[in-house]
């Protein structure tokens, strides 16, 4: 089974990061964006609170806001807040590998070594995977999601990539039309 804690993560806080207005988001709101239930957004912003990713606020009107300076946050802190596992998960601990096997004398793994190796390259994977992470932050994926939102909103209007090219530039996180320069 997979683990979805980063991507839910990550997605939580690029929408708070995309709000346009500074009211606290639901728990409500933010599991219909996740597509999951309220109570699993709840653990999920527990875990963020808690290194100070997010700020709950109680009462009427409450809910979840950017914690401070969210925007400089690297994917590699999230990755770490939710305990964000490694890029694959391992099959069961095999049999004790130097027990000879009562039926024939055989050994049942004739090279328990294979699932120590495994462990080895796994860990050094997470270890790249979470390097990565630590250079890329929220605000860049937060402006690349606003991009292709605005990109969108230019193909639904029936312009082509063509015309978007030639009448657009990006300015900061912004597709602006040329002429406003």
């Amino acid at each position: 089974m997979s683990n979805t804690r980063f991507s839910s993560a990550l997605h939580m806080l690029l929408t708070l990061l995309l709000e346009k207005n500074e009211a606290p988001v639901s728990s409500q709101k933010l599991a219909r964006v996740l597509d999951t239930h309220p109570v699993v957004v709840r653990r999920l912003v527990a875990d963020l609170r808690a290194v100070d990713l997010v700020v709950s606020v109680r009462g009427a009107g409450g809910g979840v806001r950017p914690g401070k300076g969210l925007r400089n946050v690297t994917l590699g802190t999230v990755a770490r807040a939710v305990d964000f596992e490694p890029a694959f998960d391992m099959h069961a601990v095999p049999v004790d590998a130097t027990s000879f096997s009562a039926e024939d004398g055989e050994l049942p793994n004739p090279h328990p070594h294979i699932y120590t190796t495994l462990l080895a390259t796994r860990a050094g994977s997470h270890a790249a995977l979470l390097e990565h992470l630590d250079t890329v932050t929220l605000g860049e994926l937060a402006d690349s999601a606003n991009l292709r939102t605005e990109l969108a909103a230019l193909l639904d209007k029936g312009l082509s990539q063509n015309d978007i090219r030639q009448a657009y530039r990006v300015a900061g996180a912004h597709l602006v039309p040329k002429a406003d320069r």
